[in-house]
């Protein structure tokens, strides 16, 4: 079949070339608006990206308190400081007994409320000037909110601080294996707390200062106890004292003596009411026995003042003529 080779269809083809090279010439103009645009979004946002960094480092210079402290992983919150690879562990036998006997510190975030909300950078455990070994929380360049440190003389300490120093919740254990476990303010037992001692002896109570003040309890090895007041580390006020053998005294103290009146007794039910003066019966008071009866009088010592002071010698089982009735209650406060 012949080609057709007429006008129109001729028309037709030249009209289909034209049209097609319109629309490539459309296609190019619209890839170089598109290029241009690009272009243009691309040197804003270089733009943009540059004032952002110049701003940010000027707010850095001018505020080192700013948000964008956190972007700047410093490893050191000073000079003149030396950042560890891992925290060392104490040598010390006496901690490590301690440590394995009570296992680790554990506390609550927010027993740290006292603390200001200031903003505060955690760093890696560093060497401080003094030798002592620290981790935790930083606030500028003191230690602030939760870290432990390591001293060059060997105590261990793991809670909360405040202006460098122990400050909220915390424990400390000493070169001799000595453990306090409780409430700290500006670096002293302070609140409520634990102290145990290497060699058994424990206080649990209110603290202010570093002292025993308020009401608490002590344990001793040999089995005494306390439970009561105190003022300034000593027993003072209203408590009760027992021995390991089963006597009991439950009265008035003034500064660790039995003092005021008190109540008196022994295992074999034998009691005195009366009143006492630095640990001795003195004046008036009541002897009571399951075998001999009520006895009253005037107590001065060891002296009954009445017909039958041999009965009160014989019950109290007194050594000699020379003794005195000084009751021992074997008060001991572990300094630390």
């Amino acid at each position: 079949m012949p080609v057709d080779i007429s006008y129109n269809n001729i028309s037709h083809n030249r009209s289909m070339s034209i049209n097609h090279e319109e629309s490539y010439l459309d296609m190019r103009y619209s890839i170089r608006e598109s290029n241009r645009e690009t272009s243009s979004k691309q040197n804003q946002l270089k733009s943009l990206l540059t004032n952002f960094s110049k701003n940010g480092n000027e707010t850095t210079n001018n505020n080192s308190n700013t948000a964008g402290m956190n972007y700047l992983q410093k490893t050191i919150p000073r000079p003149g400081l030396k950042a560890l690879k891992e925290f060392p562990t104490s040598l010390n036998p006496a901690i490590k007994e301690t440590l394995a006997k009570n296992g680790p510190f554990r506390f609550e975030m927010q027993s740290n409320h006292d603390l200001d909300s200031r903003q505060r950078q955690k760093y890696g455990p560093i060497l401080l000037e003094n030798g002592d070994v620290y981790e935790g929380e930083w606030n500028d360049d003191k230690r602030e909110g939760y870290g432990k440190l390591l001293s060059a003389t060997g105590f261990l300490f793991d809670g909360f601080w405040k202006n460098n120093l122990a400050h909220g919740r915390g424990r400390l254990i000493n070169i001799n294996g000595d453990m306090y476990e409780g409430e700290w303010e500006s670096g002293k037992y302070h609140g409520r707390g634990t102290f145990i001692g290497a060699n058994g002896y424990q206080y649990t109570g209110d603290w202010s200062q570093d002292m025993q003040h308020g009401h608490g309890s002590e344990y001793w090895p040999d089995g005494s106890s306390y439970e009561g007041e105190y003022k300034q580390s000593k027993k003072h006020g209203k408590g009760v004292f027992k021995w390991a053998n089963g006597e009991k005294y439950t009265g008035e103290f003034c500064l660790n003596n039995m003092h005021g009146n008190g109540i008196y007794e022994w295992p074999n039910g034998q009691r005195y009411y009366g009143h006492w003066a630095e640990n001795k019966i003195s004046g008036e008071g009541r002897l009571e026995s399951p075998k001999l009866g009520n006895k009253m009088g005037e107590w001065e010592k060891r002296v009954l003042l009445s017909p039958d002071c041999a009965i009160y010698k014989t019950n109290l089982r007194l050594k000699s003529e020379n003794d005195d009735l000084t009751v021992d209650p074997r008060y001991r406060h572990n300094k630390h």
